[in-house]
């Protein structure tokens, strides 16, 4: 009977933690939604730097209110923005990149932290993004 007792104790305990550990991170909503105004308000860009596998480039983002975006790779000198559609909803971010011969490449992502300075997501492939705003 003291066995059973440790046991379902030990079984409460590791319930408890997986519950702590599975709520939102801050600067998401108690359901785990975020607000995409955040992604759009105020003026700026998001800076950003991710590795496709020929080293760090540094890059930008841009959303507008309305659903559209466009990305710059400040690293490569790009001159024209690569255009995108975007969308949020609870925490899954989708692009859709324009691509310049056309068709369009899906990117989801699941954001971690949204405020007003702070954007981090992670992409499909388990990278980390973490972008910062600038003004």
């Amino acid at each position: 009977m003291n066995r059973m007792i440790k046991y379902l104790a030990a079984a409460l305990f590791i319930g408890a933690l997986l519950a702590v550990g599975c709520n939102p991170t801050p600067g998401g909503g108690s359901d785990g939604s975020f607000d995409k105004s955040l992604l759009y308000a105020g003026t700026g860009e998001w800076s950003l730097t991710r590795n496709f596998g020929s080293g760090p480039e540094e890059l930008c983002h841009k959303f507008n209110a309305n659903g559209t975006g466009w990305e710059k790779n400040i690293t490569l000198e790009q001159l024209e923005e690569q255009r995108f559609t975007w969308s949020l909803t609870g925490s899954r971010l989708t692009f859709i990149h324009d691509v310049e011969m056309g068709g369009a490449v899906p990117e989801d992502c699941i954001v971690v932290t949204l405020t007003a300075t702070t954007l981090i997501y992670t992409t499909e492939n388990g990278t980390r993004v973490t972008c910062t705003k600038q003004k």
